[in-house]
């Protein structure tokens, strides 16, 4: 059975590289290389970038690489994103599905306030109404078709 580093190949270079590391050589040492070459800095960033290629793959590292074009990145912490999900959470049930459930009930873990997904949520539902993205455009027009139904309360 033929050995391959790029499971998916998309580009000539992909292809040329399973080409080369398929002839009699060992795929898994070229890995180990190719995690060496790319931690051989040593420094934090390097690692990071190991640990990247470990969790990715490099089908995966390469997609990332392609996404990121050489420029910096930040990444957000697993407690960023933990309150990003909680509060797309939260206005999907709040604004499309109208569920009048206080934000409470959409916290996960007892580290995290109700009023910063609160915020998150107002965040979201200004994102949502400036956004150009397909899905989030669709969105806007349920929210806005819905607040054009409801009958407004008279002085």
């Amino acid at each position: 059975m033929e050995q391959k580093l790029f499971t998916n190949e998309r580009t000539l270079f992909q292809k040329r590289v399973n080409e080369l590391a398929g002839v009699g050589t060992s795929v898994d040492s070229i890995d180990s290389l190719i995690r060496a070459q790319i931690g051989c800095r040593g420094d934090e960033n390097a690692k990071r970038l190991v640990g990247l290629y470990d969790v990715l793959g490099l089908d995966g590292f390469f997609d990332v690489l392609d996404v990121t074009e050489g420029q910096v990145v930040y990444f957000p912490t697993i407690a960023s994103i933990g309150d990003a999900i909680q509060s797309a959470i939260a206005f999907y049930h709040k604004v499309v599905k109208e569920k009048k459930a206080a934000t409470e009930s959409f916290v996960c873990d007892e580290e995290t306030n109700p009023s910063k997904i609160e915020s998150g949520v107002e965040a979201l539902s200004e994102m949502v109404e400036k956004s150009e993205d397909k899905g989030l455009v669709e969105l806007a027009d349920i929210i806005r078709r819905r607040a054009a139904k409801k009958p407004t309360p008279k002085d």
